[in-house]
C-alpha cells in the first residue's frame, strides 16, 4: 500500500526533493526542512545521512552535483558521513561504475566543476572513490568482460597521512582556483569539453609527481601498465567516460611533459620580456610545434592548445596574467597553430618521386617539410626539394 506523504518525503535523498505540491490547495507541502533548507541553500538529508545513504550511497555523489549545479552547501552532517569508511567502500564496491560515471559527467561538464571537484576532495571521494583505476578480467579473445579484476588507487595507500595532506592541499589548488581560471580564460563550454579539461586539472598534479608513472610489475592492485593505460583504466574504465576523454586527457599530458621537457631555458625564453614576438624565435617554435603535433586530432577539444600551455606554465608557477598575455600570442600565430594540418608543397607521393624516398621513410620526410616550413613560410616547391635532399633521415 502507498505510504504517507511524510513517509515517502523520509525516504528522498534530501530535504528540497522532499517537496510536494497540493494540487487541491495549491499548496507546496514541506514535511521536513525542503523550505528552510533551500532559502539557505544547503542539501541536507530527511533522516540520519548515514541512513539515507545505505539505502543507496550513490546519494551521496547526487548530492555534490546538485551542489555544483545549484550553488548549494552541503550539510557538515553530510560532510561528517562521507568520511564514513564504510560508506566509502559501499560506493566503491557496490555501486556500478557507469552511475558514478554518469554523476562525474554531470558534475565536470556542469556549470561549476571546481566546485564540484572541491567538494569531492572534501569529502574525500575525490581520492577514494574517482581516483581509482578499474581493470576488467578477460574472456575469450582477451575480450574485456563486465568483471572487475583489480582496482588500483592512484594515491599509493601505504602513504602516510602527511603526504596524503600534502597532495590535497595541492589538487585544492588544481580542481580549485586553477580549473576555474583555465575554464574562464579560454571559455571552454559545457559537457565533454569541461569533463576533459576538469579530469585533466586533476591527473595533471599528480602526473607532475609521478604518481601515474609506467607500473612495470603486476600486482593485487593491478597489471603492469604504462601511463597512457592507467589515465585510460582511470577515466574510461573507472569513471566510464567516452573514449575521446581518455585519449584526450591523455594526448594533453604528452603535450605539457614535452614542454617540460624543454628544459628552464624554455620558459626563461618565455618570460622574458625581451622576446615580445618568442613563438617566432627557431628553437621555441619547434617546441611548441612538438606540442601542437601531439594535439592534433579531429577528436581533440578546440582550446587545446591553449589549455597544454597553460597548464604547463600553471606548473611552473607562473601568474594568471602572464598566462594570459602567453597564450594570446600563441592564439595569434595562426601558422603556428595550423602548422601540423596546414597544406605543404610536396604530397607523399611528391617526395617518393623527387627525392627517390623509400615508403617507409616517406612520413619523416613530411615531417622534416612541416618543420622547415616553420621557419621558411614563404618557401616554394621547389626550395623544399631543395632542403630535403641535404637531409638523410
Amino acid at each position: 500500500p502507498p505510504g504517507t506523504p511524510l513517509e515517502d518525503a523520509l525516504r528522498r535523498d534530501y530535504t528540497v526533493n522532499a517537496l510536494f505540491y497540493n494540487l487541491h490547495t495549491e499548496l507546496v507541502e514541506d514535511y521536513t526542512t525542503g523550505l528552510e533548507d533551500m532559502a539557505r541553500r544547503v542539501l541536507r538529508t530527511p533522516l540520519a545521512p548515514r541512513e539515507t545513504f545505505m539505502d543507496d550511497p550513490l546519494r551521496l555523489l547526487r548530492g555534490i552535483r546538485f551542489a555544483g549545479q545549484l550553488g548549494y552547501h552541503l550539510d557538515p552532517a553530510v560532510i561528517d558521513c562521507a568520511h564514513d569508511p564504510s560508506l566509502v567502500t559501499m560506493i566503491r564496491d557496490k555501486v556500478s561504475r557507469e552511475r558514478i560515471g554518469i554523476e562525474f559527467g554531470k558534475m565536470m561538464g556542469g556549470n561549476s566543476p571546481s566546485l564540484s571537484a572541491g567538494m569531492l576532495l572534501e569529502t574525500n571521494l575525490l581520492t577514494n572513490t574517482i581516483l581509482q583505476e578499474v581493470y576488467y578480467k578477460k574472456g575469450k579473445g582477451k575480450a574485456v568482460t563486465n568483471d572487475i579484476e583489480a582496482i588500483r588507487s592512484v594515491i599509493p595507500t601505504e602513504w602516510s597521512v602527511e603526504q596524503r595532506t600534502g597532495l590535497e592541499d595541492l589538487l585544492r589548488l588544481w580542481v580549485g582556483d586553477h580549473l576555474n581560471y583555465i575554464i574562464e580564460s579560454l571559455s571552454i563550454p559545457k559537457d565533454l569539453d569541461r569533463v576533459t579539461v576538469s579530469g585533466l586539472m586533476m591527473l595533471a598534479p599528480l602526473a607532475l609527481n609521478g604518481l601515474l608513472d609506467d607500473v612495470a610489475e603486476a600486482s593485487p592492485d593491478g597489471p603492469p601498465s604504462t601511463a597512457e593505460e592507467r589515465v585510460t583504466a582511470l577515466v574510461m574504465m573507472g569513471l566510464k567516460q567516452p573514449g575521446d576523454v581518455a585519449e584526450n586527457i591523455n594526448k594533453l599530458l604528452l603535450a605539457v611533459n614535452l614542454l617540460l621537457r624543454a628544459g628552464p631555458e624554455f620558459l626563461a625564453a618565455l618570460q622574458d620580456p625581451a622576446n615580445g614576438n618568442l613563438f617566432a624565435v627557431g628553437p621555441h617554435r619547434e617546441v611548441v610545434f612538438e606540442m601542437l603535433m601531439a594535439l592534433n586530432s579531429k577528436k581533440m577539444i578546440e582550446s587545446g592548445p591553449g589549455v597544454a600551455l597553460g597548464v604547463y606554465l600553471l606548473s611552473q608557477g607562473v601568474p594568471y596574467g602572464e598566462i594570459d598575455m602567453l597564450t594570446k600570442r600563441l592564439q595569434k600565430d595562426i601558422n603556428l597553430l595550423h602548422s601540423p594540418v596546414s597544406i605543404v608543397p610536396l604530397r607523399g607521393e611528391d617526395v617518393s618521386t623527387s627525392l627517390n624516398i623509400e615508403k617507409k621513410k616517406i612520413a619523416t620526410y613530411l615531417l622534416a617539410q612541416r618543420r622547415f616550413l616553420l621557419h621558411n613560410p614563404d618557401a616554394t616547391k621547389e626550395d623544399v626539394i631543395g632542403y630535403l635532399s641535404t637531409l638523410s633521415l
